[in-house]
């Protein structure tokens, strides 16, 4: 999207914008298309980086198979949908349960890199504990209220989907009219929370592979 709306070709912006999510993107002008790349980016944060890697740590390979497994049922069969309603229920909320953890890592993770990147850390903490309840998804809200405080602008609004249209809470402060621009610094704030949790993620794997050596050199000394 952002290489699209960089060089002013809004219709290769729109139909790239309409693989976020399955959005209707024919009348978004760049506001629109800048502010439903830049909440994919925060949701993929938590969901594509954050989550994979925290079951990695904590069960190996297999715990990051396995969670991929159920987000990828989410994503296919999550919406509402007459045909798949108790199927798609069931994996939706299989899907929030396993995020809990990492959605709010990732919101933590954002706030505390926005510095880092010379955003606004500040109202990106502010935002995260205001605002990290208004959205329909219990997760989601945690990475882009951190997102939309540490860009200074205001997420959620007006979707349209195939058939229906769904009206989300404010998140964030429209401070900032959002531009081309701040999909570049969302995907920063991405990258940059994902090394930090790369980090964190290497010394828990530390810690729990050392762990019990360490307890037992410790009270053998005693």
């Amino acid at each position: 999207d952002y290489a699209a709306l960089a060089a002013g070709d809004l219709g290769q912006a729109r139909k790239q914008a309409a693989l976020l999510g399955g959005r209707v993107t024919t009348d978004l002008d760049e506001s629109d298309i800048s502010r439903a790349t830049v909440e994919s980016v925060a949701e993929n944060t938590s969901d594509g980086v954050v989550a994979p890697l925290l079951f990695a740590v904590v069960a190996g390979p297999v715990g990051a198979v396995t969670y991929k497994a159920i987000n990828t049922l989410d994503s296919l069969f999550g919406y509402r949908n007459p045909r798949y309603h108790n199927f798609g229920w069931a994996a939706a909320r299989l899907d929030d349960l396993v995020n809990l953890v990492p959605a709010r890592l990732s919101g933590l993770l954002i706030a505390g890199c926005a510095g880092f990147l010379r955003l606004a850390p500040r109202r990106a903490w502010t935002v995260l504990l205001r605002d990290r309840r208004a959205h329909p998804s219990p997760n989601g809200g945690h990475p882009e209220a951190a997102v939309a405080g540490a860009l200074q602008v205001q997420l959620g609004g007006t979707n349209r989907y195939a058939g229906q249209q769904e009206r989300r809470p404010p998140i964030g402060d429209p401070l900032k009219r959002l531009n081309p621009r701040h999909i570049r610094q969302s995907t920063q704030l991405m990258l940059a929370a994902s090394l930090a949790a790369l980090a964190l993620g290497l010394i828990v794997r530390w810690l729990i592979i050392s762990g019990p050596e360490r307890f037992s050199a410790l009270w053998g000394g005693v």
